[in-house]
């Protein structure tokens, strides 16, 4: 049995991962503490030794992090704690399997052809760059043989439980809340970007396939291998949803990802590997409508004061 320690076991990405480490007969798996019970940025020695010799991790999957917040929260969750976890390690002598959660955000503009893992980078957001930093970390460790892993770049994952930090989680809400509202106008920024969503049940394969790996390249793909175009996106959800009223785009563009007009990832590496993706992103989208409550407080204005429905 291979014994997997999973960092950020309660997060969007992590979630998902977790049930597939519990379900597979190969994986034991040990998750991280939460950071209200472990914050592993001020965690001492000996909380990192219970977390790193008991047990002993064959493979340690980073599915934590943070994609919004400022400057020194981004650098802190998505770099310092990669930097954190390779001190520890090397102060332990260990050596596991690393699976990192790196984003396709840390390419930035790429032009319109499909961006392969050698394409340098140009980060175009303080979340972009805390991502790139700890890819570039992790593949200077690689490279002197510090540290053993993999970086998976990981494009625009689409799946339950997604929040409105993203186009689609954002666009489900809103919709939910149109619908019980009543309202006949949704708002949003510019959607004439156009992304590489993936359904997040391939990014979850995605991580235990690079979990079984053991070797291979120090960076790869994950995404669906195509570009979708962010106002095709929304308005297939408004579909999902029985949405017919009005969508516009009067909102501000998005400040993690507006600079970054068209996305799709050359999935070549992985494939040759083993890996492609299985999962629709019309499935994706229904698993994040259907992941939504059914009916949650939203408070609106009428003539006769403030109402919840």
């Amino acid at each position: 049995m291979t014994q997997v320690l999973l960092l950020g076991a309660g997060g969007f990405l992590g979630r998902p991962v977790a049930r597939a480490l519990q379900d597979a007969p190969d994986f034991t798996l040990t998750a991280a503490p939460r950071r209200t019970a472990l914050d592993l940025l001020s965690a001492h020695d000996a909380d990192w030794n219970r977390l790193l010799l008991d047990p002993v991790p064959d493979v340690i999957i980073n599915a934590a992090g943070r994609t919004t917040g400022t400057l020194q929260e981004v650098h802190e969750d998505n770099t310092l704690l990669v930097q954190t976890l390779l001190r520890h390690l090397k102060r332990l002598r260990l050596s596991p399997w690393l699976v990192q959660f790196g984003s396709a955000a840390e390419y930035g503009p790429t032009g319109a052809e499909p961006v392969t893992e050698s394409f340098a980078g140009h980060p175009a957001s303080s979340y972009a760059q805390s991502k790139f930093d700890a890819t570039a970390l992790l593949l200077r460790h690689f490279g002197t043989g510090e540290a053993r892993g993999v970086a998976l770049r990981i494009f625009n994952p689409v799946g339950a439980g997604q929040g409105p930090q993203t186009l689609p989680g954002q666009a489900a809400l809103k919709f939910r809340q149109a619908l019980l509202e009543g309202t006949q106008t949704v708002d949003f920024g510019p959607l004439d970007s156009a992304r590489d969503f993936v359904n997040l049940r391939d990014v979850t394969a995605a991580a235990l396939f690079a979990a079984r790996l053991q070797q291979g390249p120090p960076v790869l793909n994950v995404g669906s291998g195509q570009a979708t175009l962010s106002r095709d996106l929304v308005g297939a959800l408004a579909r999902l949803a029985g949405y017919r009223g009005k969508i516009t785009e009067q909102a501000p563009p998005s400040a993690r990802s507006g600079a970054v007009l068209w996305q799709q990832a050359d999935l070549q590496a992985a494939a040759a590997l083993g890996w492609t993706p299985a999962f629709t992103l019309t499935g994706a989208l229904e698993d994040l409508w259907h992941s939504l409550p059914r009916t949650f407080q939203v408070h609106k204005e009428t003539a006769h004061g403030t109402v919840q429905l």
